[in-house]
């Protein structure tokens, strides 16, 4: 609850955390997507302020840097993205995208196809699996639909919304600094 110095009041989003559980135990087992992307929606309809994410979505997807997201729900991979060591600025930056990609996703499955459908995958083991069986789709016919929607019907970013998003111009300027494998479909 730091962040409560510097203006912000998360506590929807980790009273979410707090409430519903993360992993086993609050472990990394199940990953972080569902988990973080279903708090970043809660602190959006509930919390105090309101973050941007399909409009900073839309930023990443013009600038052509978005994270596949079969990388941000495989727990071989998620830490580097979810928990990368913050060591220089560009780490932080990672961070930040992985956070805003897990929330416009979750944001985009709850509002598209309900909540009922989403609490069947939230927090659970082999998302891959469980998109296909709940959704009826792959990861990747989901990933279609969905940055197609935040390209369709997403504006980019005034200067209003990126004043409200801490050190906007440092992140976006990291995000070049990002290794370029990230980003890969492959």
């Amino acid at each position: 609850m730091y962040s409560i110095r510097k203006g912000q009041y998360p506590l929807v989003h980790e009273l979410t955390h707090s409430l519903l559980g993360y992993g086993d135990n609050f472990d990394s087992s199940k990953g972080y997507i569902t988990q973080e992307g279903f708090a970043i929606f809660m602190e959006n309809k509930y919390g105090k302020q309101e973050y941007p994410v399909h409009k900073v979505m839309k930023n990443f997807v013009m600038s052509q840097k978005t994270i596949p997201l079969h990388k941000l729900v495989s727990v071989e991979s998620d830490d580097a993205l979810f928990r990368t060591p913050i060591v220089e600025f560009k780490d932080l930056s990672l961070q930040w995208m992985s956070y805003t990609h897990a929330g416009s996703f979750v944001t985009y499955l709850i509002e598209t196809y309900g909540l009922e459908k989403f609490e069947k995958v939230y927090n659970q083991s082999s998302l891959d699996k469980k998109f296909q069986e709940i959704y009826g789709k792959t990861t990747e016919e989901l990933e279609k639909e969905w940055l197609l929607f935040i390209d369709e019907n997403y504006e980019e970013l005034d200067t209003e919304d990126k004043m409200k998003i801490d050190y906007f111009y440092e992140k976006i300027s990291a995000v070049d600094l990002i290794d370029k494998e990230i980003f890969k479909r492959s």
